[in-house]
């Protein structure tokens, strides 16, 4: 019996579905997915449900709380994980429980699930990768610091899931526990496992305050295409998967995970998507005076919310033309498409505010501030592509593997939206100049 006949048979067993016109398939691009046995149709009616996964064979930290909703599978007496709760933050007993599972082997009540989960030498994700794999993310936002690789993206992510392991088996000593089981190795895959196909709690209980991911089998094996039309029903914990356009036979069939660029794609789910319409560039803006961000908060209540400058305040996404909104709407000059208005009017005013006593005194304008805004997010970005660029000599012929290449992919996205910004901005600053001729 196959892997996915198992998962099917169990599945089944534990009152989940699958439509019968669709089957799990496998293979080396697309990993666990579902194809279409015949070609599918929509009925009139609406959608067609395609999955149906029950609350009872989801896999989270509520498996081992005390009293977890009627429906989750109960392993609070049984499972070591419980002495977690409340002493480590509710991902990371999660991740613990899994890793447990994991252990338990045939034993687990998960154990059809868990065989047809990818293994550490499969998983994609950037913190997978070797020294070879990172050199095609040198200069990016995931590793801007290669003099210091520990203040990078992907090293705080691993820090941090390190300080979380480190601090579940403090405790699981403490209680007496063997830790020795629970490698790190072993808790990175489920942190992998968990980031990259887990669902939020947040679409069946939008009205609690603290959100935290669940694994629902057999719907984490539709892979994720932007467009695709799907309808989720998480009614009472139960999650009902349906599609609402049809499939003809032999294709795949798709979830869609709303619009993610390929960082997210990569860091969280360890793909890209070539030309992604959702792609993105990140930009972090220090944190300015305190009367500017005053007066960012009065301007932008929704955008700049708190009184701290936090980190997602602090950063803003450039669009590429190719990008599914267009770009930006109510740009106050057409080379800004592709930059959030939030973020020039706050480089503006950290400008205004550093010459204010050119600006009281007149001599300078607001065409002056405009241009000197342009030139500042210019050499921002100038300094963004080129320190990608600068590493091009390092980098072999092209991509040696898979993570290589979906890395190129991101890397090259980068750029490319960075390239059409810059050149927007160049066409802005010579119509700038010849105005003022």
């Amino acid at each position: 019996m196959s892997v996915q006949e198992a998962l099917m048979i169990w599945f089944e067993a534990n009152g989940g579905s699958i439509n019968p016109s669709i089957a799990l398939a496998q293979d080396d691009e697309g990993g666990q997915h579902f194809r279409a046995l015949e070609d599918v149709n929509i009925p009139s009616s609406g959608g067609l449900q395609v999955c149906y996964c029950p609350f009872e064979v989801t896999l989270s930290h509520l498996n081992v709380s005390e009293s977890p909703p009627a429906a989750v599978r109960n392993c609070s007496q049984e499972s070591v994980c419980s002495k977690l709760l409340g002493k480590i933050p509710t991902a990371a007993v999660s991740y613990f429980f899994l890793a447990e599972q994991f252990l338990k082997g045939e034993e687990s009540f998960w154990a059809p699930y868990i065989r047809s989960l990818p293994t550490e030498s499969e998983m994609q994700t950037p913190l997978w990768f070797d020294e070879e794999d990172l050199k095609w993310l040198n200069g990016t936002t995931l590793r801007a610091h290669i003099t210091d690789p520990s203040k990078s993206g992907l090293e705080m992510r691993r820090g941090m899931w390190k300080d979380q392991w480190q601090q579940g088996l403090e405790v699981l000593k403490s209680e007496g526990e063997d830790v020795e089981k629970f490698s790190w190795e072993l808790y990175l895959w489920a942190a992998t496992i968990f980031t990259s196909r887990s669902f939020t709690s947040s679409i069946m209980m939008p009205n609690e305050p603290d959100n935290f991911a669940l694994l629902y089998p057999l719907i984490d094996s539709f892979n994720h295409q932007f467009g695709s039309k799907v309808v989720w029903d998480m009614s009472n914990g139960n999650f009902a998967l349906s599609i609402t356009q049809p499939v003809k036979k032999g294709d795949e069939v798709f979830n869609n995970y709303a619009p993610k660029g390929n960082e997210e794609l990569l860091t969280g789910y360890g793909f890209c998507t070539e030309n992604n319409p959702c792609d993105v560039v990140a930009i972090r803006i220090g944190k300015p005076p305190e009367p500017v961000h005053a007066a960012l908060r009065a301007q932008f209540p929704t955008r700049f919310s708190t009184p701290d400058w936090s980190p997602d305040e602090a950063t803003f996404f450039l669009r590429g033309s190719n990008h599914y909104t267009g770009g930006y709407q109510d740009c106050s000059l057409p080379c800004l498409r592709g930059l959030p208005p939030e973020m020039y009017a706050a480089i503006r005013a950290i400008l205004a505010f550093s010459y204010r006593t050119y600006i009281e005194q007149g001599e300078m304008t607001d065409d002056d501030l405009d241009e000197a805004s342009l030139q500042a997010i210019h050499d921002r970005l100038s300094q963004k592509r080129d320190g990608i660029l600068v590493w091009d000599p390092q980098l072999a012929r092209g991509p040696q593997n898979q993570k290589q290449a979906y890395a190129k992919i991101y890397r090259e996205g980068q750029l490319r939206i960075l390239s059409e910004i810059l050149s927007e901005l160049d066409s802005g600053l010579a119509d700038m100049s010849q105005d003022q001729e």
